[in-house]
């Protein structure tokens, strides 16, 4: 429930202005006479409860697409402390339809069989990736 408090010189504008700004549905609290003859109002309004929901559905997606974000953003940093031609191939997976979980999942997999000097040579973790593709094919 949202309440609030109103003031003016008279009830009728006092009410007007809640009506306004609350809509047509306010609940009359409290009202009273205040110092100086002018009025009090206390009114509320109770949301709608799809409205509410509405709310709550949008900050959990926002949430979530915030969380996929900074995994992103962490995977590429560890993938680019394996060098430069490591983090343009895990790119590279990702731009042609390969996921971001696969991609990352990838290149994990395929550093721990390259030493750190062929993680700086482009062609060795290309045709490392290749060797990596084609162990996991099987074939009857």
């Amino acid at each position: 429930m949202y309440i609030r408090k109103f003031y003016g010189n008279s009830m009728k504008a006092v009410l007007k202005e809640a009506k306004s700004e609350l809509g047509e549905e306010v609940v009359i609290l409290s009202q009273k006479k205040v110092e100086g003859g002018r009025v009090e109002l206390t009114a509320a309004i109770d949301p709608p409860k799809e409205h509410q929901q509405w709310e709550c559905d949008g900050l959990e997606e926002e949430i979530a697409e915030i969380k996929r974000m900074l995994i992103s953003l962490l995977e590429e940093k560890e993938i680019a402390r394996l060098g430069k031609p490591a983090l343009l191939l895990y790119r590279e997976l990702k731009h042609k339809g390969m996921s971001e979980a696969m991609a990352y999942q990838v290149l994990k997999d395929l550093a721990k069989g390259i030493s750190p000097d062929d993680l700086m040579n482009n062609d060795v973790l290309r045709q490392g990736l290749r060797k990596f593709f084609f162990s996991r094919i099987q074939t009857a």
